[in-house]
């Protein structure tokens, strides 16, 4: 079994951005289902297919 390694920069640079997804003017977190800014699932999947995520 080979040793797992993380980027700690790269993983939370990405927590972070997809912590914005869904954010309004003052901050707050509004991710409304199946709304237009329901994007979350989407980037995730996009990364996942690019590789970038598994």
């Amino acid at each position: 079994m080979s040793a797992l390694s993380i980027n700690a920069e790269r993983l939370l640079s990405r927590i972070r951005a997809l912590g914005e997804i869904g954010r309004d003017g003052d901050g707050r977190l509004v991710r409304l289902a199946a709304s237009d800014a329901d994007v979350l699932l989407d980037v995730i999947q996009r990364l996942a297919a690019e590789g970038k995520i598994r």
